[in-house]
Parts: C-alpha cells; sequence; structure tokens
C-alpha cells in the first residue's frame, strides 16, 4: 500500500512511486477531497475543544493576500473564502466577515 503524506499545503505527495490500482485510487479519493472544508471543519472542531466560542473567517473582500497578489484573482478567492463560508454555516457580519458561534 503506498503511503500517503499530507503536506503543509494541503496537497499530497505519494511516497511509494509504483503505479498501482491501489495507489491510483488512494490518489483519486485525496484529489476527490473538499479541502477547504477539511480545514475549516478541522480548525473548528480544534477550538471547540479549546474552548473558543465563535470563530470567523475573512471574506476575500477583507484578505490582504487577496489584496495584494496579482496573481490570485477575486473571484478564486470569493469561492476558496466566501462560498466555502456559506456553505459551512458561517453568516456574514458588519465588518464584512463571516462568523459562526461553535
Amino acid at each position: 500500500m503506498a503511503e500517503i503524506e499530507i503536506v503543509d499545503r494541503i496537497g499530497y505527495t505519494v511516497l511509494d512511486k509504483k503505479q498501482t490500482r491501489e495507489t491510483r485510487i488512494q490518489q483519486e479519493f485525496i484529489s476527490d477531497l473538499r479541502w477547504e472544508k477539511l480545514l475549516v471543519k478541522s480548525v473548528e472542531k480544534i477550538l471547540r475543544e479549546l474552548g473558543v466560542e465563535n470563530v470567523a473567517i475573512q471574506s476575500a473582500e477583507n484578505n490582504y493576500y487577496t489584496q495584494k497578489n496579482r496573481y490570485y484573482s477575486m473571484e478564486n478567492a470569493k469561492i476558496r473564502y466566501n462560498v466555502t463560508a456559506k456553505r459551512l454555516g458561517y453568516k456574514l457580519g458588519e465588518d464584512g466577515n463571516f462568523h459562526k458561534k461553535l
């Protein structure tokens, strides 16, 4: 069985380079994951365990990185930040960011 390593850029590396059927199935499974949802749900779980009651996702419009990076379009940022937040039950706050009570 191929060993899969999750890396810091939310990607994966197949350590066993043999293209077995099992390896291809694992690669397909990982590529089909909704990474944004996985990341947000994981952070929510950790924050709940730490006793945090409220959490926010910065909107694309308020995100410094999306404002200063000409290679990352606002359209893509809205899908990554705003749409993900809305799908996971976050509500737009007066500050322009998305908030949720845990």
